[in-house]
């Protein structure tokens, strides 16, 4: 357990499973979860339709064919030196019932068409680690040309291993992606917004015998950009660009080996380019967390981190409070060999786009499933459900308090011609509805597509 429980913060790279969501788990635990739930729409076009996937996973940076994402093939991959290259083109072809997302009788259906390269270097090292992925998604609608879409992104992170139980880590990258209409928080218009993001962060994590402590920063840029008129009472891209920073501190003791037993509190300030908005609200915040949590590592097969604790976010002018309890949840189970389980749970407080309300409460529920017919034939599925709290500004006309329901779920099949090579079918059906008629959402879709994933 020595050996193998000190980088457990570092990634998982013994498993088939991807370390992106007990990443973002922590960052969410620590009181800055708006960043990774805020994340889902913004994310969602550039994963396009893929498996249900919690909003703390699934990165466009990664934008590969299901759940399990992280190469394991031996057929797969590249050597560069001392670096392993893992090139990918997934090229998908369907049909969307409902592309803008609307309520029944309002419905554009559109064929469609998107590509989506993408590819991962990686570090073969005993001591630290390196690793870069960049990824593009080009999506094409032949019924609605407004929905095409142009998203890319490089990422890169990496460890420095001080000694054998200290070390220091850290990521940075750049994201394009648009907000794709029948997600959290989006104000119809005729095309998507385009969002582009800049994550900072860095963490150092030491271990005295059991006792374990991780120290952590980092910052996240935002800026929009609005390619059409947009429904009345929504912020204007100038009114949303942002900078949001975080600052946590996490202590445990490992009960025994695989089980740790910690507490975090955190921080955070966002701050807005313009802190008064057209509509003369002041949306600059400072937060706060306070969470405790546990770590569950069944011998490398399955790993589980679930946390309870309570955040509080205060408006500086005027000087308006939004206390919340959050959980949370994540990691993969793998007792029984062909199926994987990725369960999540996430609730925070996040920003929105919406002038006449100060803030939503977030909670998402939902599993990740993949399951291995045969060595040739691959089942994936996913279901979530999302409940957003809205919270009004004072005195604002028309707003009120109220829910907002998102539904999700998708399976999918693919088939392995070579190792390098799979092709299979994908449906998905979504849902939304809320009581406010000026921001909620009422609608259902389906969407269909044949995926074809070229791997090397």
């Amino acid at each position: 357990m020595k050996g193998t429980g000190r980088r457990r913060s570092s990634g998982f790279p013994r498993w088939k499973v991807s370390r992106r969501p007990f990443c973002l788990l922590a960052l969410a635990a620590s009181g800055v979860s708006s960043y990774v739930v805020c994340a889902t729409p913004v994310l969602a076009q550039a994963r396009d339709s893929q498996p249900v996937a919690s909003p703390v996973s699934g990165s466009p940076a990664n934008p590969d064919s299901g759940p399990d994402n992280t190469p394991n093939n031996d057929e797969l991959g590249i050597t560069l030196g001392s670096f392993r290259f893992y090139p990918t083109l997934d090229v998908r072809a369907g049909y969307d019932t409902n592309v803008y997302a609307q309520p029944a009788g309002q419905q554009v259906s559109s064929a469609y068409e998107i590509v989506r390269p993408s590819f991962d270097l990686r570090s073969d090292w005993s001591n630290h680690m390196l690793n870069f992925n960049a990824y593009g998604a080009f999506g094409f609608y032949n019924n609605a040309t407004a929905q095409n879409y142009q998203n890319f992104g490089v990422e890169t992170d990496g460890r420095f291993d001080i000694q054998r139980d200290w070390y220091l880590t850290g990521n940075a990258a750049f994201a394009r992606t648009t907000e794709v209409f029948g997600t959290p928080d989006v104000a119809f218009a005729q095309s998507p917004t385009v969002v582009n993001t800049i994550p900072l962060n860095l963490a150092l994590y030491q271990r005295f015998n059991r006792v374990f402590y991780q120290a952590s920063a980092g910052l996240t840029r935002y800026s929009y950009q609005d390619n059409s008129q947009l429904s009345s009472g929504t912020l204007p891209a100038a009114n949303r660009d942002r900078t949001e920073y975080r600052e946590n501190l996490r202590a445990g003791y490992e009960i025994r080996d695989g089980f740790d037993l910690w507490a975090q509190g955190g921080v955070n300030q966002r701050r807005y380019v313009q802190p008064d908005s057209t509509f003369t609200q002041q949306r600059d915040s400072n937060g706060w967390s306070v969470t405790g949590g546990s770590t569950l590592d069944l011998g490398g097969v399955s790993k589980l981190e679930a946390y309870v604790g309570y955040t509080q976010q205060t408006y500086l002018n005027p000087a308006l409070t939004t206390p919340a309890l959050i959980f949370g949840l994540g990691g993969v189970w793998n007792g029984y060999e062909p199926l994987i389980v990725r369960p999540f749970v996430v609730r925070a407080i996040n920003e929105t786009a919406y002038a006449q309300y100060q803030d939503y409460v977030s909670t998402t529920i939902g599993s990740e499933f993949l399951y291995t017919i045969k060595s040739e034939w691959q089942l994936n599925a996913g279901v979530s459900f999302s409940l957003l709290d809205y919270t009004p500004v004072p005195g604002a006309s028309g707003a009120f308090q109220h829910t907002d329901n998102f539904y999700r779920a998708s399976l999918g099949l693919l088939y392995s011609l070579y190792p390098q090579l799979q092709i299979g079918p994908l449906y998905e059906f979504s849902a939304g509805n809320g009581p406010d008629p000026a921001t909620s959402p009422n609608y259902s879709r389906h969407i269909i597509m044949l995926r074809l994933v070229a791997k090397r």
